[in-house]
């Protein structure tokens, strides 16, 4: 069995090469699609989206970085790094038509029968190796329940905002599945060692 360094250390590039390949795959689409209605038809408005999805997610690992005693320096240079991923990832999913309304070629491709079964097997192995990863390192620390709420409530609450930019139906149902999935990621990422490389104290 893998001991509990090594789990941790596989659980965060497992989740490291995971949102690189997110972002990749976004890439991707963003250059196939380039869906650039809303941003032409509302400037103003998708730049203040692009900045709210940053600035909430900046706030909320700064918040988390401070509770686990990182210093001010590497708490800004965390917050500007998470700003800028997130700014880019909002630009790039406006673009491959992840917000847009009509049907778009990334649209197509997730709803089609041979991704959805592809992609059920791939996220299926993903989430067993993460699950027995976790269930290895087993990582606590104080004051989860509030680090769940920090990390999930902002982001949340911003990704609402860009819905109801766009017109989304069931706006209440979009904010509560933003927040489940970052509320229940947080533990996931807890429990896997992923926070703690993250937020490690710094000397």
């Amino acid at each position: 069995m893998l001991s509990k360094h090594h789990a941790g250390k596989l659980f965060t590039d497992i989740i490291s090469g995971s949102k690189i390949t997110l972002i990749l795959f976004l890439v991707v689409f963003s250059y196939i699609t380039h869906s650039t209605e809303h941003i032409c038809t509302h400037p103003k408005q998708f730049m203040n989206e692009s900045i709210l999805l940053g600035l909430s997610s900046a706030i909320s690992v700064s918040v988390l970085a401070f509770r686990r005693g990182q210093n001010i320096p590497s708490i800004i240079s965390l917050a500007l790094l998470v700003f800028l991923v997130m700014f880019f990832y909002n630009f790039m999913a406006e673009m491959s038509g992840e917000h847009s309304e009509e049907p778009s070629t990334l649209e197509r491709i997730k709803s089609s029968k041979p991704f959805k079964i592809v992609a059920g097997i791939i996220l299926g192995i993903l989430a067993l190796i993460l699950g027995y990863l976790a269930l290895i390192v087993r990582d606590h620390h104080n004051g989860d329940l509030l680090e769940a709420l920090i990390f999930a409530l902002p982001t949340a609450a911003t990704t609402t905002y860009i819905a109801k930019n766009h017109d989304k139906k069931n706006i209440s149902k979009v904010f509560i599945t933003n927040f489940l999935m970052f509320f229940i990621g947080y533990y996931i990422l807890q429990y896997g060692g992923f926070n703690r490389h993250v937020f490690q104290k710094q000397k």
